[in-house]
């Protein structure tokens, strides 16, 4: 799965949440909300715990493939 990378930019943003914030919620490390936030690609399960911990569905931040 791929993230976004602008529309998870932009929720860091509005919910005011750092890398290091999303990554103890989700239970991750740093290293791989940052690489998210470069446009690399994670695990399903990691994907989902993400939009969890922003309080979006998964389908609103994924990256769709062409």
């Amino acid at each position: 799965m791929r993230i976004d990378r602008k529309k998870f930019a932009y929720l860091l943003i509005d919910k005011d949440m750092s890398v290091k914030e999303v990554a103890e919620k989700a239970g991750v490390s740093r290293q791989t909300i940052t690489n998210i936030k470069q446009g690399k690609r994670c695990l399903d399960v990691i994907g989902y715990k993400v939009a969890d911990v922003l309080g979006v569905d998964v389908a609103d931040i994924m990256e769709m493939e062409e």
